[in-house]
């Protein structure tokens, strides 16, 4: 399980630098979102898994990481089905590739975190 945190941290943190450094202009990566406060956030996720590596107990931070990095990728899908559902209502073209968020991806990998801890926890 420490694996996979260090794993989630490392894609975490840099993908959130990336999207900081992005979003204050110092690297431009074409469809790449510039926003800074969604690279915070995963920082501070990154900042929870690492933090749970060198815990006792490292199942809640591995748990709270997830949760929170699931959140903020359905979060995203929704704001992308909104941004799609608007354009069909205005009438404007829809490109799917520049309402593409990296979070969304990633947070298929919070998944099995999740899982695994209701998984105990029911077996209790």
């Amino acid at each position: 399980m420490k694996a996979y945190m260090v794993l989630l941290f490392a894609i975490t943190l840099v993908l959130g630098i990336t999207e900081i450094l992005c979003g204050i202009d110092i690297v431009k990566i074409n469809n790449f979102p510039s926003d800074i406060f969604g690279g915070f956030a995963l920082v501070v996720i990154s900042a929870t898994f690492i933090r749970g590596t060198f815990a006792e107990e490292p199942v809640a931070y591995f748990y709270v990481g997830s949760l929170i990095l699931l959140v903020f990728g359905v979060l995203y899908v929704l704001v992308l089905l909104a941004n799609a559902l608007d354009s069909v209502i205005l009438g404007e073209e829809f490109d799917l590739l520049s309402n593409l968020r990296p979070e969304m991806p990633i947070s298929l990998l919070a998944i099995p975190g999740v899982h695994s801890v209701l998984k105990k926890k029911e077996t209790k």
